[in-house]
């Protein structure tokens, strides 16, 4: 896992550009595995590139787990990454905390669900403010999103705020999101899907 970076405790990576990197299990440049860190963000990443990773599994630029902390991305990019399960771009897992994403593009990913972001797990949590998901594909479902919670637990949200989702396909159901016991969405622009 982590074709760059397989980290279990708290990372900053601020102006970098993580590219062309590859791993046969989750995470094509980070796997990050979660920590009980009592920061504020544990793990926060700005300004930086994710350009054609492959993951074999979840995640093919990112895969997070949120356990206690939170996670804050912003001004990120990523473009061509693939996986081969969820998260063609990122990869989302959440066990408890809450994860933002301010400024985000995740574009021209493709996994077989979640062609540019997977979010799932337990009561997820995720703020999507000024973020484009757009020209994704999923070869089964969500083509720009997968959101799927635990049937066991409270409905999950997924926060929109200026949050574009436009022109992904989906080999199955969802061109652009695809949702199970999942959603409460707000201030989006959801277009041009397939």
């Amino acid at each position: 896992s982590g074709g760059l970076i397989l980290s279990r405790t708290a990372i900053r990576i601020e102006d970098s550009l993580l590219q062309d990197s590859y791993a046969t299990e989750n995470g094509g440049a980070i796997a990050d595995s979660g920590t009980t860190s009592e920061a504020r963000y544990a793990t926060e990443i700005r300004g930086t590139s994710f350009v054609n990773n492959f993951s074999g599994g979840d995640g093919g630029a990112l895969n997070i787990v949120v356990s206690e902390e939170d996670i804050h991305l912003s001004d990120i990019e990523t473009i061509g990454n693939h996986a081969t399960g969820f998260g063609g771009g990122i990869s989302v897992v959440f066990i408890g905390g809450t994860a933002e994403f301010h400024d985000v593009v995740i574009q021209s990913n493709s996994a077989a669900s979640g062609g540019g972001l997977s979010v799932q797990g337990q009561t997820p949590k995720l703020e999507l403010r000024n973020s484009v998901v757009s020209g994704n594909r999923a070869f089964e479902n969500g083509g720009g999103v997968s959101a799927l919670a635990s049937a066991y637990t409270s409905p999950a949200r997924l926060i929109g705020d200026n949050f574009i989702v436009s022109n992904n396909s989906a080999g199955a159901d969802g061109g652009g999101i695809h949702a199970l016991n999942f959603l409460s969405l707000s201030g989006a622009e959801i277009r041009d899907n397939l």
